[in-house]
């Protein structure tokens, strides 16, 4: 049996738009991490995490190889989305 509208996209995560995905069946996505560019334990995560925000978005935007104001801004959209919820 072969499917026929089955496809392989590669697509930046920042660039996915799940709204343009024909609904023909059904669908997966596959999220590549990207390579951590130092092993970190959860110990010293937490401890980080326990540092002002942007100090914190600082540290995880060098272990991702990203920006901080990117993990800065995702990290401050998904506490007033929390905040919203109480």
């Amino acid at each position: 049996m072969t499917k026929q509208f089955e496809e392989y996209p590669l697509v930046p995560l920042n660039e996915l738009r799940l709204n343009e995905i024909p609904e023909r069946g059904e669908f997966s996505v596959f999220l590549d991490p990207g390579e951590i560019k130092h092993e970190v334990s959860w110990e010293e995560l937490l401890t980080l995490r326990l540092r002002p925000d942007k100090e914190w978005a600082k540290h995880i935007a060098e272990l991702y190889g990203s920006t901080a104001s990117e993990i800065y801004n995702a990290l401050q959209k998904m506490k007033s989305t929390v905040d919203k919820k109480k």
